[in-house]
Parts: structure tokens; sequence; C-alpha cells
């Protein structure tokens, strides 16, 4: 899906800004939400990229005109409904209206789980077919305008660049974000593109590079 988080190469969107000594969280409610969300994933078996996939789901102007930590709200409120965890009155009332009210989950316990994956991330790794690429072979990111949830950057389809390396099989963000969790694993790379090949004469330095990890079924042979 062309969605709207997806802005690298494109023009009139201003410089990237930048902030020396940036804190993690802003404001308190940034952390409520990355906290929140944390734990309502565990809960309901959300994955990231389920959440990813809804954030990209939001109408362009909405998600342009929110704070990083209001699209992970928006998601969260999305999908927490769409999993039958809450209603949409309950999210409006701030309030469980069940009864009795749905059971709570131990806050140590949840708290223990949510630091160790902030922490330390999930294991993806997945038994997958053999690489169709080697090391050092030249490929061509694909043209391809899916509707659905992808991990391709429109500024690299139909662009050139060589596998840097090979790291294994993980499972799919595509997988996860539509729920298939116990899909087979797929091939991911590192795949290096020339600036020039991406800008073209438009490249401040066409010697400079940027690499790009890319699973395999986003890739062909030129």
């Amino acid at each position: 899906m062309n969605g709207p988080q997806d802005i690298g190469g494109k023009q009139g969107l201003g410089t990237v800004p930048y902030e020396p000594d940036e804190p993690v969280f802003h404001s308190e409610w940034e952390r409520r939400v990355f906290g929140l969300s944390f734990c309502s994933w565990l809960s309901s078996g959300v994955t990231v990229d389920e959440s990813r996939w809804m954030q990209a789901t939001m109408p362009y102007e909405r998600y342009y005109g929110s704070l990083y930590y209001e699209r992970w709200l928006y998601s969260l409120e999305r999908l927490m409904v769409e999993k039958g965890v809450a209603t949409q009155e309950e999210l409006e009332r701030g309030a469980s209206l069940a009864d009795p009210a749905l059971p709570v989950v131990e806050p140590s316990e949840l708290a223990a789980v949510v630091v160790g994956l902030a922490k330390n991330g999930i294991k993806r790794e997945r038994p997958a077919p053999a690489p169709g690429f080697e090391v050092g072979q030249t490929v061509r990111a694909k043209v391809i305008n899916p509707s659905g949830y992808d991990r391709l950057p429109t500024y690299l389809r139909g662009r050139r660049g060589a596998v840097d390396c090979s790291y294994g099989g993980f499972v799919h963000p595509e997988d996860l974000a539509a729920g298939r969790l116990e899909e087979p694993g797929a091939n991911c790379y590192r795949v290096r593109f020339s600036a020039s090949e991406l800008w073209g004469e438009s490249a401040e330095n066409p010697e400079d590079s940027v690499c790009i990890d890319l699973f395999e079924n986003y890739l062909e042979q030129p």
C-alpha cells in the first residue's frame, strides 16, 4: 500500500527535524501510550506490524497532522475494537462496560514482560527455503503497487542494487500484519543501492550508497 508513511524520496515535505539530546518521551502522555500499547498487544496477541499497518491506513491529512505517539494511539484504539478487547463506547467513556468487568492481568507480571520486550525485542528468525540470491549479485527491486501492507519503499521500485548480506529467514512483516503467525520464514537481504541509481543527476555524491533490508519477494533479477 502506498501509505502516508512512505515518504522516502518525496519532495515538498521539508527537512527532517533534528533535536539534540532528544528525550525518549516529550510528554507523560507519550510514555503512557507506549506502555498501554505494549500491554494491550501482549494481552490481545497484536503484533507490531499490525500496529504499523493500522497507522498506514490513517487518512493522509490526519497522519501528517499527528504526532508520532498520536498515530500509536489511533492504531491502539482501532485494534482494540477490532480484536474485541474494547468497544468504541468504552473507549469514549474510558471505562469497561462489561458486567462483570474483564479480568485484569497482574500488573507486576505484565510490566516485567513489557520491559523485557522493550529491551530485547522479539525473535523473528525462522527456517526458510534456500536463498534465491547470493551476496554480490545484482538485483532489482520490483515495481509493485500492493493493496495491503508491504515494506518496499516506493523510491526503490525498479532500482538496481547489489546484495550486500544475506540475513537468513524471518517471519515476513506482511504475514505478521495480517495475523498469519505460522507461515514459513522468508529470506531477507541487505541490498546496497548507489546514490546515482536512486537519484540520478540529483545525487550530491554519486559514490554514496544506501543499504536497505529487503525480503526476497520484493526482489528480482534485472
